[in-house]
């Protein structure tokens, strides 16, 4: 079924997938399964590949507790130690927090680039595309409140609401959630991507079937690991079966 990187956000949505790539690790799949932020708590160990985490970001609870043996810790060179003293094996890029010194930014230009646009899961993308994956799979990617849950393990709280400036949209069931401003502006980030990535011959297919992310190609998780090239599926229709038509999309 062609190399698959399963790229796992924060969203509630990713609760659901878990056990299924657990399931795919175990059973020799060949996956590669990518974790941002907070989703790396979702798992066992010995399922994540690689940890992706932008340099301004990170938070200690993202790994306190977790056993990083094994894991790859992709980051940027400017990320503070108290993070790369808890990894092992760490990959840098060249991020957007520049260079502080003229000798940094020559260290800089020994690490490799990735696109940016203050979203993990953009510059993730990219990766995958510049390690040869034939096809990118997005779970975690509600960036609205399913079931008013903000990541899989935290609730919106007022404060969250005010700060974000909450409002109602559609998600992709038809019904009422709430979203707020970043997760709007990650949403379109990540769709506008995911266009460009499916036009340069690596798709990439939403199966968080939660929240508003609305790419082009969507699917249950479990079908796009057994389908070649993964079904495309309107948004809202989880259940349909591939046709000639869709497989030779």
């Amino acid at each position: 079924a062609g190399s698959t990187a399963i790229v796992c956000g924060s969203g509630r949505s990713l609760l659901r997938d878990v056990p299924k790539i657990v399931e795919a690790k175990r059973d020799g799949a060949n996956v590669k399964v990518f974790t941002i932020n907070s989703a790396m708590r979702a798992f066992p160990e010995g399922v994540i590949d690689h940890h992706f985490m932008l340099d301004w970001s990170a938070k200690p609870e993202w790994w306190e507790g977790v056993n990083t043996d094994g894991i790859g810790l992709i980051i940027s060179p400017a990320v503070p130690p108290v993070v790369q003293n808890n990894f092992k094996d760490i990959r840098y890029f060249s991020g957007p927090v520049p260079a502080a010194d003229k000798s940094g930014a020559m260290e800089w230009d020994k690490v490799g680039e990735l696109e940016q646009c203050l979203h993990a899961t953009y510059s993730v993308m990219h990766l995958c595309w510049k390690m040869g994956f034939d096809r990118v799979v997005l779970t975690g990617h509600d960036y609205a409140l399913t079931d008013n849950w903000y990541h899989w393990d935290a609730r919106a709280k007022s404060e969250f609401a005010e700060k974000e400036k909450l409002h109602c949209a559609e998600d992709l069931r038809g019904n009422t959630t709430m979203t707020g401003w970043r997760m709007m502006r990650n949403m379109h980030v990540v769709n506008a991507a995911s266009k460009f990535c499916d036009m340069d011959g690596m798709p990439v297919i939403n199966a968080s079937l939660e929240g508003i992310l609305a790419t082009e190609r969507q699917a249950k998780l479990e079908d796009c690991l057994e389908s070649t090239p993964p079904m495309l599926v309107e948004p809202g229709s989880f259940t349909v079966e591939p046709t000639e038509e869709l497989m030779a999309a």
